[in-house]
């Protein structure tokens, strides 16, 4: 009788353990994610008003992350962009020939938002600026795993003379959790 109770406690202990090692984790998933790189050439142009910079297509890795730590594409609550920095790539270029940045994401699923936008002072010289986003929440852009990444801006200079290839940095914020 003493060796079947010792068995049969064996036995509940194990699954005991067994279970509650697969037991999800409750914590929220939070973490940042870098698009770094993203280049682009705005080509001579001599027109003024909203031209298209550039776009970058992105695979997004969030489904990937979200299921190596435990979680669905259900379980993601919002993914916000923290920050935005425009940089040209010469030294000797710099952003004065716009007068606004405007930063667009889409993709086939979720269509076209205006997530950032500055508008640039006259005597603006820089080579490099960082637009503060909108608090816009991007997660159904992010479900659909490829993005496009579109730069715009407003052109009040007449001719830009010659090309000015451009780079981007994307940080934004993914938060996930489990239930509601």
């Amino acid at each position: 009788m003493r060796p079947l109770i010792a068995r049969l406690s064996f036995l509940f202990l194990s699954l005991l353990l067994i279970g509650s090692s697969c037991k999800k984790t409750t914590d929220p998933l939070d973490y940042s994610k870098e698009y770094e790189n993203l280049t682009f050439t705005v080509d001579t142009t001599s027109s003024t008003g909203e031209i298209l910079l550039g776009t970058q297509e992105v695979q997004t890795d969030v489904l990937t992350y979200l299921a190596e730590n435990g979680f669905t594409l259900n379980n993601l609550k919002s993914v916000k962009v923290n920050s935005i920095t425009i940089s040209t790539v010469n030294a000797n270029q710099n952003l004065d020939y716009f007068k606004k940045l405007e930063v667009r994401l889409s993709n086939q699923g979720a269509g076209n938002v205006i997530f950032a936008s500055k508008e640039l002072p006259d005597s603006f010289t820089e080579s490099t600026t960082t637009i503060a986003p909108d608090d816009v929440d991007l997660k159904e852009f992010f479900k659909q795993g490829e993005l496009s990444f579109s730069f715009f801006a407003q052109n009040d200079l007449p001719i830009l003379p010659e090309p000015v290839p451009m780079t981007a940095k994307i940080s934004v914020q993914v938060v996930a959790r489990l239930g509601n």
